[in-house]
């Protein structure tokens, strides 16, 4: 008994700071505009009140609709247990789902590095990653009237079913999340091609990554398939942007002399990055290969998603503009990608925490993981990696597990992390969580949204984790500690013995 538990050990004292945490913000502070339901909680709170009124008369238009399933759920609940439709029980209500989805999360999250067969060191930091984060440790209960931690759970889960290659497990809860988030139905594509086998030698893939060598000899399938999204991005940029916008946002810098400059140089940092990131090497894209790789029974599954979902929608949704269309939703991303140089990947960072700057010295190999998986996610990592140009980080929390899977494969092939640097990471995660902070002021947050004012203090308090709303005294600050933090990764990776490549020092063990 006494050996399991030591073995165990590290996973009893994540799960109990993770607790700890969980508990803190429980009875720290909670959001208190439009009845605690908060701005976007306001719609899943009167759907989990009102949700057989929402169906009959066909009130929820098409965006919102693809986000009913949470409401759907406490409303026949509290229908079935008798249990008054008040506020303060609907968000206690959605605070209890939030909490189960987290701890089935941990679960299956265990369960990923069960079958990665993870060393200890490496199933922390991923464990720190996706858990001790600002979604999870402070907006999770500060305002739970959101679908973001159902989503972001329900990924966790999908990543296991993933691995295991249990497509029509994983087709089922696909079904499940494209009524809880939307853009659920972009994860299908993983089942696009088949799966390359778990256990393939990255290291006999060919090392080159360099763009040169492209240029070398010209292929226009190729040039396609690796720069098709920074060419949509440009699209957009001209299309959506440019002739309408341009001169608006100018203006909110103040009429700055600099302003359409620093825009344009912010959209050229988001196309260098996209560019760079979607660009894989010519022995990936091999279209007679890629033609045999087809999944057909994944494609139909696809198929069979898109057109239920579809066709569930359309039939119970209202027939009215939706909230948010696909054009809005380019223009988002755009209008994000240029409100200030590197300002997108900055509130990756203060969002999600130090995975994405792991990443960022880490990028060789994860692009050969990415290649080694096959063209199913090559083409999912091109897809997050473009939506990723945008600042507003929730929008990818149904994706950033994957990300998370990728991360801790390559650690744990090809990198010998310390416990130094493990116990290091863990507690920066957590402090860059800003669980400790408090966002509640005697002043901010009004009960209308014509009140709000997001880049002024004190509403700044909540609006500075979300990226578009960022002020421009936050960004300059954001953007002075991680320079900060990328040294100080920098001189681990460059440095020091914290964290090495298990070639360069194979006596430094760290399972």
């Amino acid at each position: 008994m006494i050996p399991i538990i030591k073995q165990q050990a590290h996973r009893i004292a994540l799960i109990f700071i993770l607790l700890a945490l969980l508990i803190h913000a429980f009875y720290f502070e909670r959001i208190k505009a439009l009845g605690g339901f908060g701005y976007d909680g306001l719609f899943y709170g009167d759907y989990a009140k009102y949700f057989i009124q929402y169906i009959k008369n066909n009130y929820i238009d098409s965006y919102h609709f693809q986000r009913v399933g949470i409401p759907f759920i406490i409303h026949y609940a509290f229908l079935f247990f008798k249990i008054e439709y008040t506020n303060p029980n609907i968000i206690h209500a959605f605070t209890f789902v939030n909490l189960s989805f987290i701890f089935f999360a941990i679960a299956y999250y265990f369960l990923i590095s069960k079958t990665l067969i993870l060393s200890r060191n490496i199933e922390i930091i991923g464990f720190a990653s996706l858990f001790y984060c600002f979604p999870v440790l402070k907006l999770c209960l500060y305002c739970p009237v959101l679908m973001d931690i159902p989503a972001f759970c329900l990924s966790v889960i999908l990543v296991y079913h993933y691995l295991k290659n249990n497509i029509l497990s994983y087709f089922i809860l696909l079904l499940i999340g494209s009524f809880i988030y939307p853009t659920f139905v972009l994860l299908s594509v993983l089942f696009f091609f088949k799966k390359q086998d778990l256990n393939i030698q990255t290291e006999e893939l060919p090392k080159s990554n360099k763009i040169g060598t492209f240029f070398k000899r010209f292929n226009i399938s190729h040039f396609l398939f690796c720069y098709s999204f920074s060419i949509l991005l440009c699209v957009i940029y001209i299309v959506l942007f440019w002739h309408s916008s341009l001169e608006l946002m100018a203006r909110d810098y103040n009429g700055r002399p600099y302003a359409t400059v620093l825009i344009w140089v912010s959209f050229f940092i988001a196309l260098s990055y996209l560019s760079y990131l979607n660009y894989f090497p010519k022995f990936v894209f091999n279209i007679k290969r890629i033609f045999k790789s087809i999944n057909i029974y994944g494609v139909i599954l696809v198929i069979t998603l898109i057109v239920l979902t579809k066709t569930i929608v359309n039939f119970y949704s209202s027939k009215g503009e939706p909230a948010f269309t696909l054009q809005s939703f380019l223009y988002n991303i755009i209008y994000q990608a240029v409100k200030n140089p590197f300002n997108f990947m900055i509130a990756h960072i203060f969002y999600f925490g130090f995975a994405p700057l792991l990443a960022f010295f880490l990028i060789k190999d994860l692009k050969r993981e990415i290649s080694a998986f096959g063209m199913s996610m090559i083409l999912f990592f091109n897809l997050f990696v473009f939506f990723s140009v945008g600042s507003e980080s929730r929008q990818l929390l149904n994706y950033y597990p994957f990300f998370i899977l990728l991360l801790v494969i390559i650690l744990d092939k090809f990198w010998k992390v310390s416990l130094t640097f493990t116990i290091l990471y863990t507690i920066m995660c957590i402090a860059l969580s800003h669980f400790w902070y408090k966002i509640n002021t005697a002043t901010n947050l009004s009960n209308q949204l014509v009140d709000l004012h997001p880049f002024e203090f004190p509403d700044q308090r909540y609006f500075m984790f979300q990226g578009p709303w960022v002020s421009d005294l936050m960004y300059k600050i954001h953007i002075a500690i991680c320079i900060i933090i990328l040294l100080l990764f920098w001189i681990a990776f460059k440095k020091t013995k914290l964290i090495v490549r298990k070639d360069e020092n194979p006596l430094q063990n760290n399972k």
